[in-house]
């Protein structure tokens, strides 16, 4: 953390490192939620005065950290809503929605999208979702039919209809 308890890079790597000792683990999951706030607050990147460029740092020692750790991190991001380009907004999800990404969609490796079902209803209070995979380096692209199931808690895979 820095002098104002926000986390850093080097204190996240850290913790990991611990952790994965603790436990005696090869592997962790790191998961940012939410990638821009974090750009925006972060002391260490104040000499960056744009936003975008802030997050192409953010992200690029996020991947860094995620190579040396051979882990995982899942950053979670926001889309941006310009011309309804994404959801309901009646448009398809695309890598250039992420919002003040930059560049960050193309090093990633995996690049997912969660959003409300356009065409497919659950019975309330569950919720139909679409997770679209737009990019795998090292897989399959496609779309997974979820379910929320809110008094619960709980994301799961859609059962087809028997």
């Amino acid at each position: 953390m820095d002098g104002d308890g926000r986390l850093t890079v080097a204190h996240l790597r850290g913790r990991a490192r611990r952790l994965l000792a603790a436990q005696g683990a090869q592997r962790c999951l790191i998961v940012v939620d939410y990638l821009q706030l974090w750009a925006k607050t972060s002391r260490e990147l104040r000499e960056l005065s744009d936003v975008r460029a802030k997050v192409d740092t953010l992200g690029g020692e996020l991947i860094a950290l995620s190579k040396a750790l051979d882990s995982p991190i899942l950053a979670l991001s926001s889309q941006s809503r310009a011309g309804g380009g994404y959801g309901r907004g009646g448009g398809e999800t695309a890598l250039d929605s992420f919002k003040e990404s930059g560049d960050l969609e193309y090093s990633a490796d995996v690049a997912l999208f969660l959003t409300e079902a356009r065409e497919r209803k659950a019975a309330p209070p569950a919720v139909a979702l679409d997770l679209t995979v737009r990019k795998h380096r090292n897989g399959p692209t496609g779309t997974v039919e979820l379910v929320f199931l809110p008094e619960r808690g709980l994301l799961r895979e859609e059962m087809p209809a028997s």
